[in-house]
C-alpha cells in the first residue's frame, strides 16, 4: 500500500506534547467531507531557523487516492499525553488575550482575578492547565464582567 507523506510545522509548546506514532485526522480542500487517517513518523530535533516551527513528519493511510505535492490539507493532531486541562466559557473571560487571561473564582462572599493562560482558544471556551487553577475548582462564569474583587457577590451555582 502506498503511504503518503506530510510535513508541517508546529510551535515549541505544541511539539513537547507530541510523540512518535501518536494518531491523526487529515482532511484536504481537494475531497471535502472526506477524512484521512496519518500517524506521527518523525519529530525534528531543533526548529527551523526561517520559521521558528519543528517539522512533524506524518505517514498518511490514503490508499488509491490522487494526492498531489502542494495539495492544502487541515491536520488535527491527538497527542497521547495529553496534560489534563479544564474548559473555561469564553463568558468567565473578564480581560485578557492570546498570551494571558483573567478569570474570577469565587473569594468568601467576594470574588478574586486569577490570572492564566489560555493553551487553547475558540469563540466558545479556552484551556487552561489543570495546575494553573492552583486548586481552585470554581470559576465565575456567568455576570463576571460585572463584578469586582472585594464588591459582595451571589453565587449560584448552574451546574447542568
Amino acid at each position: 500500500s502506498k503511504s503518503h507523506v506530510l510535513k508541517i510545522g508546529v510551535a515549541d509548546r505544541d511539539v513537547v506534547k507530541v510523540q512518535l506514532g501518536d494518531s491523526a485526522k487529515v482532511s484536504f480542500d481537494a475531497f471535502p467531507g472526506k477524512t484521512f487517517l496519518a500517524n506521527v513518523s518523525e519529530i525534528a530535533e531543533a526548529a527551523d531557523p526561517f520559521t521558528g516551527t519543528f517539522e512533524l513528519e506524518l505517514t498518511l493511510q490514503a490508499e488509491g487516492v490522487p494526492l498531489k505535492d502542494g495539495f492544502v490539507a487541515k491536520l488535527e493532531v491527538f497527542p497521547s499525553r495529553q496534560a489534563p486541562y479544564y474548559k473555561i466559557p469564553i463568558s468567565a473571560l473578564v480581560e485578557g488575550d492570546k498570551e494571558e487571561a483573567i478569570i474570577y473564582i469565587p473569594d468568601q462572599n467576594s470574588v478574586k482575578p486569577l490570572r492564566v493562560h489560555p493553551d487553547y482558544i475558540t469563540d466558545h471556551y479556552f484551556t487552561i492547565s489543570i495546575d494553573e487553577m492552583k486548586g481552585q475548582g470554581e470559576v465565575v462564569t456567568q455576570g463576571a464582567a460585572y463584578a469586582k474583587p472585594g464588591e459582595a457577590v451571589e453565587i449560584i451555582n448552574d451546574r447542568p
